[in-house]
């Protein structure tokens, strides 16, 4: 056999070289945000993966979510539950809003909508 002519070194360090590869890929896959910044996640300065800092935005749309329910309900365009979700209802209660307020009706939450409902 050829393979046997290799200098076992050479093979020792061929194994060791993929062992690492291989481990390297498993414990640092390419998430999401190292897509976005055009590199593996272990190089450069930390990047906290997607759900270690959104958390705390979550319970803030969701707040937002629920403020503006409450705003909309007090105007008569929202007649569902305040619970901060947006679904197709609160949708189109936003999109009525904006539309009878001279906004643009895309149904969503935006900085206008905010404004115009006096939402910090």
């Amino acid at each position: 056999m050829d393979c046997m002519k290799i200098p076992h070194s050479f093979l020792s360090r061929a194994l060791s070289t993929t062992l690492l590869v291989a481990v390297c890929a498993i414990a640092f896959p390419q998430t999401s945000s190292a897509r976005d910044y055009g590199r593996r996640p272990w190089f450069g300065p930390h990047r906290p993966a997607p759900h270690e800092d959104h958390r705390d935005d979550h319970r803030v749309r969701r707040s937002t979510g629920a403020d503006v329910q409450r705003a909309l309900a007090r105007r008569g365009y929202y007649h569902g539950p305040v619970d901060g979700d947006i679904g197709p209802g609160t949708r189109r209660a936003i999109a009525r809003y904006q539309s009878a307020n001279g906004l643009r009706p895309t149904g969503e939450i935006n900085s206008s909508l905010l404004r115009s409902l006096h939402i910090d």
